[in-house]
């Protein structure tokens, strides 16, 4: 019975349960013909010309989840909007089975909705609009070079690479941060009329 000399009582790390990181905004926006999603907002900078983000988030995942760490950086550039994907978090519920292009359709509709412009185009070839793409080096769901491939597919499309894996959102945010912050920039210089 020696060994109870070296049972010792576990220290609490903290007293508390966590606070949540601080969210913007919420609100149902019932989008037409689609059904009803979670939106978080943020106005972004005063400049008119500043651009407006859409935030679409990973399977299985919710707008918060993926992107809370990014909310306040992001709309230092533009009008930030996330919304929660058909199927997850408060997304659009529906008993029809779910496809990615429901998806990019209810993300279509809901801007539609909230007057934000915006021009989708079945093939990447087609976009005309400035573009960056996120390549994560190291991610073995979404393989580099398939990522690269987008990003050659978009007439003009700036390539930002970062050393992080598919999480790398979750693991590394400031990096994904300065990457998503670093393409926004790109892309408001060649919307600028005066190329900044």
């Amino acid at each position: 019975m020696a060994w109870y000399g070296y049972l010792r009582r576990l220290e609490v790390a903290q007293a508390e349960p966590p606070l949540p990181p601080p969210l913007p905004p919420g609100r149902l926006v019932a989008v037409p013909k689609r059904g009803e999603t979670l939106v978080r907002e943020l106005a972004g900078p005063a400049d008119p010309g500043a651009p407006t983000i859409l935030l679409l988030h990973g399977w299985t995942l919710c707008a918060d989840l993926n992107w809370y760490a990014f909310y306040a950086a992001l709309a230092r550039h533009g009008r930030v909007l996330a919304m929660d994907v058909r199927g997850h978090g408060r997304g659009i519920r529906s008993e029809q089975r779910f496809t990615l292009e429901d998806a990019a359709d209810d993300a279509v509709a809901l801007l539609a909705h909230l007057g934000s412009a915006f021009d989708a185009r079945t093939y990447a070839a087609s976009i005309d609009v400035p573009t960056a793409v996120i390549v994560s080096r190291r991610d073995r769901l979404i393989r580099a070079g398939r990522q690269r491939e987008l990003a050659e597919a978009i007439p003009g499309a700036a390539a930002f690479e970062i050393d992080v894996a598919h999480n790398g959102w979750l693991v590394q945010p400031a990096t994904v941060c300065a990457a998503i912050e670093a393409a926004i920039e790109a892309v408001g210089e060649r919307l600028s009329p005066t190329g900044r």
